[in-house]
């Protein structure tokens, strides 16, 4: 009886004691990645909300992947045509003067493509703060939070989102591509450790938690 006793008493604490090992692995390896060891990490920066920036979003009108397309084509041509043809701009307040007075332009580039397309999805154009959640830009992590931004919705507007900054880098780089018809979903450069494309399921883990951790860091100095 009692090396029965013994016995499970001994099973108890193995699993427990197991149970507690594997914790505390599993909080080591997200609180000091690989890479973050390895001195490969890249250099993140924590962007401060008193920076002006002005981000621009486009959304497909769905998840189709016809609709992606679309959008993908709609946000080219309103960088090649439109952003890269705005002024020097002296401060955020300016080009966000630019981009007002082409709105319709903006709208107009954006209804060409979808009319070539053979559909007839309307699009807004607006500018306004949007509250956008965690993502990153170049070697830059954007926290959670409300942004200004140049916002255009194709037709629904409920498919997948696609951004870049266009003050101040006026969208360099504007997004990496998979193919020449199909662009991640988030922004990124060669200056990123991989390009993350949150909405196909594949995730940087380690560089995730890193802007995580730089987010907290920064909340707590």
């Amino acid at each position: 009886m009692l090396r029965r006793v013994f016995k499970v008493n001994i099973k108890y604490f193995c699993g427990r004691a197991a149970v507690f090992l594997l914790t505390i692995a599993v909080v080591l390896a997200l609180l000091f990645p690989p890479e973050a060891c390895s001195g490969s990490l890249e250099y993140w920066e924590v962007y401060n909300f008193s920076e002006p920036v002005l981000r621009m979003h486009v959304k497909a009108h769905n998840l189709e992947t016809e609709e992606e397309k679309l959008k993908n084509r709609v946000w080219r041509e309103i960088h090649t045509g439109i952003l890269k043809e705005l002024e020097e701009p002296s401060g955020r307040a300016d080009t966000v003067s630019q981009l007002k007075k082409r709105i319709p332009e903006i709208k107009n580039t954006a209804r060409g493509v979808i009319e070539s397309r053979g559909l007839d999805h309307p699009v807004k154009v607006e500018i306004k703060r949007k509250e956008f959640p965690l993502r990153s830009y170049q070697n830059r992590v954007y926290p959670p939070g409300k942004y200004l931004s140049l916002n255009v919705f194709i037709g629904e507007g409920k498919g997948k989102n696609w951004w870049c900054m266009i003050y101040p880098s006026f969208c360099t780089p504007p997004a990496e591509t998979k193919n020449r018809e199909d662009a991640a979903d988030t922004p990124s450069s060669k200056n990123e450790p991989s390009s993350r494309k949150e909405n196909s399921g594949q995730k940087d883990t380690g560089s995730w938690w890193e802007r995580w951790r730089l987010i907290i860091k920064e909340s707590w100095n």
